[in-house]
């Protein structure tokens, strides 16, 4: 692209009409010529700029150049324009993955403790009874028998107080477990007054009771013991073994043998069937 030149434009050297022509077919834009412009090019308005680039663009003569004037000082820069409107939100990206369990929290603290339970029923007391046993005639060889059906019974005197009485000097009451198929444990008090009814008031001191037991069950073998004060005050001490359905009687060697208990005597008896005992142990209240 052709440029307009200075070449042979100086001071004091004719201007040629082919330098005015090159300036003039430029800006006519018979030929494509770059303008370069150094320093400031002071401009009207847009509509005064296009006006006059459109009349450089008609055919018309050009004028005759005129003086150049001053450079113009630098218009003020414009005001910024407004902002655009924002585009529309994109679409949701897709959920990630689920993470990893945490860790377990610690043990809560322990519960209060429940309430009390209620009181349990009261037990059963089983009252001391007291029962008489008139025993007649009786005798050592034909005793009085407690057993299962008599009156007082095995059950109604265990645990409790017999009060045994009698005219005959020499009674005999017996203990008859066997007949009652007695299977469990005995214990009573037997108190010997010797007197002839429960409302005397003085008893006879040559009275003896004669005593003994029958164990129940044949196949068993039974320990059998008497301890304490026999006749006439004499200390003894008898043991032997029966098989159930056998009397046990304490030794008969003399008067005062531990088969006899005097007046005013207690005796004590106990019965065990499960460990295959009885039990007899007399003393004297003094």
């Amino acid at each position: 692209m052709a440029t307009l030149s200075t070449s042979g434009i100086s001071t004091g050297q004719t201007i040629q009409a082919s330098q005015i022509t090159q300036i003039v077919t430029a800006l006519n834009g018979g030929a494509s010529t770059d303008i370069n412009i150094q320093g400031n090019l002071q401009l009207g308005s847009i509509t005064d700029v296009e006006a006059t680039i459109g009349s450089l663009g008609s055919s018309g003569t050009s004028g005759s150049s005129g003086t150049s004037g001053s450079s113009g000082t630098s218009g003020s820069s414009g005001t910024s324009g407004s902002s655009g409107t924002s585009g529309s939100s994109g679409s949701s990206g897709t959920s990630g993955s689920s993470g990893s369990s945490g860790t377990s929290g610690s043990s809560g603290t322990s519960g209060s403790s429940g309430s009390s339970g209620s009181s349990g029923s009261s037990g059963t007391s089983i009252p001391i009874s007291v029962n008489y046993i008139s025993m007649g005639a009786s005798s050592a060889a034909s005793p009085t028998i407690i057993n299962g059906t008599s009156n007082p019974s095995l059950d109604d005197i265990n645990g409790g107080v017999v009060v045994a009485y009698g005219s005959a000097n020499t009674s005999g009451l017996r203990f008859g477990f066997s007949a009652a198929s007695y299977t469990k444990d005995f214990q009573c008090t037997v108190i010997f007054p010797g007197a002839n009814t429960v409302t005397s008031t003085s008893g006879n001191s040559g009275r003896y009771l004669h005593f003994s037991a029958t164990p129940h069950d044949a196949a068993k073998t039974y320990n059998c013991l008497t301890t304490g004060l026999g006749g006439l005050n004499g200390y003894k001490f008898d043991y032997n073994s029966v098989t159930g359905g056998t009397t046990y009687i304490p030794s008969t060697s003399g008067a005062d043998s531990g088969q006899f208990l005097e007046s005013a005597g207690i005796l004590t008896v106990g019965y065990s069937y499960d460990n295959n005992m009885v039990v007899f142990r007399s003393f004297i209240a003094k």
